[in-house]
């Protein structure tokens, strides 16, 4: 049987072998996962996000774009561009209150988006299915009118990841990205 040399910490008295050096690896890596997987569970897991634009476009034609989810697919996340592979699926009503909207991409993941209110003068309010089959977040796309012309038009996406050890920490990315 082979014996393997010891490993010497330089001004160390104390000498300890590969099996040895493992064993402590090991325990090092399992405690730092369990340490990250209890500070998780204690993460904050809803999120909000809100971001904003001045178009210059009355509030009917941003509604155009905004009411009916096949436009989507021309200035929201899950499309061709951004996902080559994206599957794009559509049920429900034309556009409006109703109006369902599926993908499933490499990138994108997999979503469901359905219109719950919809105003040509405030805005579209929506329901998001997101990597499941329950509502985790809702979201809504408000219009306001400037005063120097067009409309501010404001993206709103809230929602709640769960209790996982990964919640918080994924909360945390979807604040950034979306």
């Amino acid at each position: 049987m082979k014996r393997h040399s010891p490993v010497v910490f330089p001004g160390a008295l104390v000498q300890i072998g590969p099996m040895k050096v493992l064993k402590i690896l090991v325990a090092v890596f399992f405690g730092l996962t369990l340490l990250g997987s209890v500070v998780g569970m204690f993460i904050p897991t809803t999120w909000r996000v809100e971001r904003a634009i001045v178009i210059d476009a009355p509030k009917s034609t941003i509604h155009l774009y905004v009411n009916d989810l096949r436009q989507w697919r021309r200035w929201a996340g899950w499309n061709e561009a951004a996902d080559p592979g994206i599957r794009l699926e559509y049920d429900g009503a034309r556009a409006g209150v109703g109006a369902i909207h599926r993908w499933q991409g490499e990138h994108s993941g997999t979503g469901t988006v359905t219109i719950t209110r919809s105003d040509p003068d405030l805005g579209v309010w929506f329901d998001q299915m997101l990597e499941g089959n329950e509502v985790n977040a809702r979201g809504s796309v408000q219009y306001q009118a400037v005063e120097a012309g067009g409309t501010k038009v404001i993206w709103v996406d809230e929602g709640d990841i769960g209790r996982r050890p990964i919640g918080g920490y994924l909360v945390r990315v979807l604040e950034q990205t979306v």
